[in-house]
């Protein structure tokens, strides 16, 4: 919940705002913007392009619309490095594997389905030493990637 009593600024407020309603809607033009938030289309326009001179924001040549930049991703790709979801994962794949008295591991591993052109993709798991997961992989192993 946001604390309105911490927001000095409330310029960047409703800027970060309208970024943010691009989360629920893709692609928005100044009048929806202008309309949802009830404010005027000139503000929208200015905030749309300091967005969009910062690269947080792209300007569809042909409709005019707007959508998420460049800078989003870049920093998406900085929390993504800062906040690992094995970091995250990590105490609770314990606190399971402790539960379910099975191994807990983290692995590079090949896996069917795999839509890495490398076929190699990282996997953090709770790994099942039952029979059928252990068939299973016999089974797929033995067949090149089919199962039986």
């Amino acid at each position: 919940m946001i604390d309105n009593s911490e927001i000095k600024v409330k310029s960047l407020q409703k800027a970060l705002e309208i970024l943010n309603l691009f989360a629920d809607k893709p692609v928005l033009g100044v009048t929806e913007i202008s309309e949802y938030f009830g404010i005027y289309k000139s503000t929208v326009h200015n905030i749309l392009s300091t967005l969009k001179a910062m690269e947080y924001l792209e300007q569809d040549e042909e409709t005019g619309k707007y959508r998420l930049g460049i800078q989003v991703f870049t920093l998406s790709k900085a929390l993504g490095d800062t906040y690992s979801i094995t970091k995250i994962a990590g105490p609770y794949m314990q606190e399971l594997s402790n539960i379910t008295r099975e191994r807990s591991i983290s692995r590079r591993s090949t896996v069917p389905g795999c839509n890495v052109s490398s076929g190699i993709c990282r996997i953090d798991e709770i790994d099942s030493w039952r029979k059928s997961a252990d068939v299973l992989y016999r089974n797929w192993k033995s067949n090149v990637g089919e199962y039986e």
